[in-house]
């Protein structure tokens, strides 16, 4: 049996590792399903659109998610939705009888009821309902479509001791039907076809650039990025190429978006746009030389898809189609597929600064907390350097709610840039307006986010049946009041990283932007382009008018008046030769490896080893301004740094002013803070060690005397441990001759005996 136990603790230790579910367990537990196979399998879970599962307590509740389909996918017949519920029930008793019956679950499909389920003890918990054709015609502005979930238990209500619960699954699925269709090449619909909300298969799209890019096409390029960022909120997969680059597959399955002059794109000759594309740029009338032109068509290569195309026959043509492209609101006069852009004036929202801006200057109507759960609301402002400086800064919610709230447990509380600023405990008497006051500190120079957060509880959940008694309501009159100071925030000398991106959103049009970026270095301009993609994301920038430019031609103008960002490495980018010496670690002459910082201990990456650098430092032509470089050691360490600025998770990590980036490692410090105790790039791949000696002084001499070790110790601890040794000697002995056979003790004849039963 002792033998046993070793073993069965060891097949325990197996099935741990070997991960064996119970047998009731979900076989698809866990696992997650390509685009490619969810297309083709026309299921999907609630789960795999987001869904999270919530309680619908009685006795009115609900729950609500949203889908939208690719542009060229279109419901058809026969689609329906299979409903997996759990139901609690309690309560019943002699004097009282609720017929068995503890509510109903109303499905409502784009606001059409399309079934009552009844809930009762014999109710199965599964339910397939086919959804009308009258109910896939109607879907939301933006495309989606929505599913509601109404649990109406008004028994609860009628007798104190019933109470209803219901949990619909997150394994609940829909039977999507549905058939191709060419997507609508309509530009006023932007940023359709190319990005859905709560699309049922990722959004993903490719910008395209001329093998040669002028430095002009470069900057119309992340000019376009940046504004997809904005009006996708980030949530659209999208990269850059140049068009040498594209093959078969990007082209069948992505959108195409070519940003350039249109005689760089011959491969483009054959789409079928409004304006064609031929050897010597677009055929435009005359007078329209000069006209930036954003067309669309459907794919040549993927009727599923689209092109766009972004540009013009000049250099001032490319730039005003990039611009007016990253608005997302293209204006087309004649045909919807082509629109000419004749001016693009960028700088009168940066120029234009208010003390005063109500919600509905914002973009912000009334807005309703409570109804049907909502209890979030978000708004986004930009401030000015001159206002993030200033103090008095305030704001006045106007704030309106329903008399049926239980004042105990209800209140607001409001957020400014992920900080608390307020509170409100709402009442009776609670006034129309609540200012709050903001201390200097939590406003940030450009965009900030406020955030409203309430917990809406009422004070009897029977007074209505549409859950619309209990409300909170946020007017468009409040207001924002940002003072403007004589003096400027000036964030040179203390950026951090972990300010990533909003030292860069100091204007709203990130008209103090600009990229530098090595010639003939498509993985840079990639790299470059995807931050700019998150810039434009975080920002919500309304207008792109960034600059980029190639680093061994930069106008003094740029280097004065701009925050920069560079791209690459740093033996190809003659611009860090500028800053060098002004780096947090800087480059041996025409190497690739930075030299840390001053550490205690410092090390040498092995020869094979790529990682990639985040240096940050204030401008050396101008104080207000700062400096990104984003390098590697060698290409393969660029993607490490660049995809470090591009996700919220490895963004929160930075911090200082230096960074080294290896596979999903982030180690950072301040070099502005002295000599460290650990060398930065310690758990990397490392070879030669080498270590600095710092000058030392010696310690000063005091009366304070130091014994040294008694002479007794050694003889002492040597008889004590002849003891111990001999006591487990003895003991082993007496151990080893128990279990030895006493030649006194006769066998057994049974032991004697052959296995024929007969005597050996």
């Amino acid at each position: 049996m002792r033998k046993l136990i070793p073993a069965i603790i060891l097949f325990a230790m197996l099935l741990l590792q070997v991960g064996i579910t119970p047998a009731f367990a979900n076989e698809n537990s866990g696992k997650s399903l390509s685009a490619q196979e969810v297309q083709l399998a026309n299921v999907f879970s609630f789960e795999q659109l987001g869904y999270s599962e919530k309680l619908l307590i009685g006795p009115f509740d609900a729950t609500t998610l949203f889908f939208s389909l690719p542009a060229n996918m279109k419901l058809t017949s026969g689609s329906s939705v299979f409903l997996k519920y759990a139901l609690a029930w309690s309560g019943g008793s002699e004097t009282t009888s609720i017929e068995g019956v503890g509510g109903t679950l109303l499905v409502y499909f784009n606001d059409e009821l399309i079934d009552t389920i009844i809930l009762n003890s014999d109710s199965p918990l599964e339910k397939e309902i086919i959804i009308p054709d009258e109910a896939l015609k109607i879907v939301e502005p933006d495309g989606r479509n929505r599913l509601r979930l109404y649990l109406n238990a008004d028994v609860n209500c009628r007798y104190d001791n019933v109470h209803t619960t219901l949990l619909v699954s997150k394994n609940s699925q829909f039977n999507l039907e549905y058939e191709e269709v060419a997507p609508v090449a309509d530009l006023s619909a932007l940023p359709h076809p190319i990005y859905q909300p709560d699309s049922i298969v990722p959004n993903s799209a490719l910008v395209v650039i001329p093998d040669m890019p002028e430095a002009f096409e470069l900057q119309a390029a992340l000019t376009a990025m940046a504004g997809l960022g904005s009006i996708t909120n980030g949530d659209l997969l999208v990269s850059m190429v140049t068009a040498g680059q594209l093959n078969e597959e990007m082209v069948a399955s992505k959108h195409l978006i070519f940003v350039g002059l249109a005689k760089n794109f011959p491969s483009l000759q054959v789409a079928n746009l409004p304006i064609p594309l031929s050897g010597s740029g677009l055929a435009l009338e005359q007078g329209h030389d000069e006209d930036g032109v954003v067309q669309i068509g459907t794919s040549p290569w993927s009727q599923s898809n689209v092109v766009l195309f972004v540009g013009g026959n000049s250099k001032e043509a490319v730039i005003k189609a990039s611009q007016a492209f990253s608005t997302g609101k293209i204006v087309a006069v004649e045909k919807p597929d082509v629109s000419l852009i004749s001016t693009v004036n960028p700088s009168t929202q940066d120029s234009v600064i208010s003390e005063d801006m109500t919600f509905k200057d914002l973009g912000y109507e009334s807005q309703t907390m409570g109804l049907f759960g909502e209890t979030y609301l978000s708004y986004t402002f930009y401030t000015s350097p001159e206002q993030a400086a200033s103090e008095g800064a305030y704001i006045d919610l106007v704030v309106s709610h329903s008399d049926l709230i239980n004042y105990e447990g209800t209140g607001l509380s409001v957020r400014l840039n992920d900080e608390v600023v307020g509170g409100l405990q709402l009442s009776k008497e609670t006034p129309a307006t609540l200012q709050i006051k903001l201390t200097p500190g939590v406003i940030r120079r450009g965009i900030n986010r406020l955030e409203i957060i309430s917990d809406i509880i009422p004070f009897f959940t029977c007074y209505s049946t549409d859950l619309s008694s209990t409300w909170v309501t946020i007017s468009e009159t409040s207001k924002i009041h940002l003072p403007i100071s004589d003096q400027k925030l000036s964030i040179g000398d203390n950026v951090n990283l972990r300010e990533f991106p909003y030292m860069f959103l100091g204007h709203r049009n990130l008209s103090d932007l600009a990229f530098v970026l090595a010639p003939n270095d498509p993985v840079s301009w990639d790299y470059a382009a995807r931050v700019a993609y998150y810039i434009g994301a975080k920002g919500s920038v309304p207008l792109v008018n960034l600059y980029a430019t190639y680093a061994d031609n930069i106008p003094d103008e740029i280097l004065q008046k701009y925050n920069l960002i560079t791209f690459g490495q740093a033996s190809k980018l003659p611009f860090v030769s500028k800053i060098n010496d002004l780096l947090p670690a800087p480059f041996k002459a025409g190497s690739d490896e930075a030299v840390q910082p001053s550490m205690q201990v410092n090390y040498s990456l092995l020869p094979d080893s790529s990682v990639g650098y985040l240096q940050l430092l204030p401008s050396p032509w101008n104080s207000d301004r700062v400096i990104l470089a984003v390098l590697g050691n060698n290409l393969d360490g660029i993607p490490m740094a660049g995809t470090t600025l591009m996700q919220d998770d490895l963004v929160a990590r930075l911090a200082g002013n230096f960074a080294v980036l290896y596979a999903d490692q982030v180690v950072t410090t301040d070099t502005r803070l002295g000599v460290g105790n650990e060398s930065i790039v310690g758990q990397l791949p490392v070879a030669v060690t080498v270590t600095s000696v710092p000058t030392l002084t010696a310690a000063p001499v005091t009366e304070v005397k130091i014994e040294s070790r008694p002479s007794w110790i050694l003889p002492v601890f040597g008889v004590v441990t002849v003891g111990i040794v001999g006591f487990l000697v003895l003991m082993l002995r007496k151990e080893v001759g128990s279990k030895m056979p006493r030649s006194d003790i006769k066998p057994r004849e049974e032991d004697t005996a052959s296995p024929t039963g007969k005597e050996s």
